[in-house]
């Protein structure tokens, strides 16, 4: 490990006259090894887990529900911490490249401090008093990382703007009677309508339900947003400029949010839209990454926002089919609202003459991943034995389909 460090170190008597050049440099090649050790840490903390996990439930099987709860908890925050610092080292690689920006790199350091931090807090939370440590522990990182974000979102909604003021390109670019431009603020504004929105709309759909992870929606929690994330690689076709339709990648975490409800769906959805900008960022704007990731796909926690409704009982494909359709379209606005504010300029190189039209019409992609999620859905939850291993795990009963007698 020690010489791959060392290998990955750029001489600095390349650059004798540019020493932010070399620095850059160099950092970008901390930054590839820093995604390779991530991968492996976090390989080997998961068979860490696992072990511990087995020898709690072959020693004293009654702490074996505490100990998944203590990792459960711990490992959201470390998974949250990894897939921001990937996102900023995405950041930094995709639009930095050869240059050191110290205004937008800071943040990226303090948020794998925070990383560090947790680490450290999840070997002492395990060995030690956990409830003590937590109480130390988590408020500290809370600070830090809602200060890193706080500060990292102003780093690059102005270095961002300055990069694409008047490049000629992103703004400025004319054709087919259409200027180009970036709307920036007018994002920000679209991102914390939405935001409210949605939030409103679960608060007073979902007010039964409480806003706390136990074990049991955790473990299911990481296991849907595991399965969308596997099945978001299976692409049926591919969009030129963003957006894919996928194999019903989104029916495992539309099925959570009808399970536990859309607050819950919401969180989900959410850190499933940090891993979909990881996993193919198509980044220009920080308020463009809020409209397209994690307030799009946060959108489709409000799937559950008819499962326990009076009027569709006895009919869950129903219930779902609705919620699907409103969370689909709160994803869909959420894309149109970006293609309009950021993405004029790929309106004017597809030639279209009218740009929300064309962003209209680009982003119906969402429509067609949508009606395969609905065929889908519908189809499973029509099985009675499905709908009965869904009660057993929900937070609140899933209603039961109608049966042919029923019906009549």
């Amino acid at each position: 490990m020690f010489n791959n460090l060392l290998s990955t170190l750029i001489d600095w008597t390349q650059y004798p006259d540019n020493p932010a050049k070399a620095l850059g440099k160099e950092i970008s090649a901390m930054a590839d090894l820093f995604v390779r050790v991530a991968m492996y840490a976090t390989l080997a903390l998961a068979a860490l887990v696992v072990l511990f996990g087995v020898l709690v439930f072959v020693r004293n099987r009654e702490k074996f529900s505490a100990y998944c709860k203590k990792v459960g908890l711990l490992s959201i925050g470390y998974f949250v911490g990894l897939a921001v610092a990937m996102l900023f080292i995405s950041f930094y690689k995709m639009y930095v490249k050869d240059y050191f920006v110290a205004d937008v790199f800071v943040p990226t350091a303090v948020l794998l401090g925070v990383a560090i931090v947790g680490i450290i807090a999840v070997f002492v939370c395990l060995t030690g008093n956990w409830k003590k440590a937590l109480k130390v522990v988590a408020p500290v990182c809370g600070v830090l990382l809602v200060g890193a974000l706080i500060y990292a979102f102003v780093a690059l909604n102005n270095y961002f703007n300055a990069k694409i003021k008047d490049d000629g390109y992103y703004e400025g670019y004319e054709g087919n009677g259409i200027t180009s431009f970036v709307g920036g603020w007018q994002m920000w504004v679209c991102s914390a309508v939405l935001v409210a929105a949605i939030c409103v709309l679960a608060y007073f759909t979902d007010r039964k339900n409480k806003f706390v992870f136990d074990t049991r929606s955790i473990a299911f929690a990481s296991v849907c947003i595991a399965m969308s994330f596997a099945l978001s690689y299976i692409k049926i076709w591919e969009m030129p400029q963003g957006g894919s339709v996928t194999l019903a990648s989104l029916l495992p975490l539309m099925l959570y949010s009808y399970m536990y409800g859309p607050k819950k769906g919401i969180f989900a959805g959410f850190i499933y839209g940090i891993l979909q900008a990881v996993q193919d960022p198509w980044i220009l704007h920080p308020a463009q990454f809020l409209l397209d990731y994690p307030v799009a796909f946060a959108a489709i926690g409000l799937a559950g926002i008819f499962a326990n409704l009076k009027a569709f009982a006895k009919m869950p494909q129903v219930s779902f089919g609705l919620g699907a359709i409103v969370a689909g379209a709160f994803r869909y606005l959420s894309h149109f609202l970006s293609g309009v504010f950021a993405f004029s300029a790929y309106a004017i190189d597809a030639g279209a003459t009218n740009l929300y039209v064309y962003s209209l019409a680009y982003n119906s992609f969402v429509f067609v991943d949508l009606a395969l999620v609905i065929v889908v859905g519908v189809l499973a939850l029509s099985s009675k034995a499905l709908v009965a291993a869904l009660n057993k795990r929900s937070a609140a009963p899933v209603v039961e389909p109608l049966t042919e007698n029923e019906e009549e």
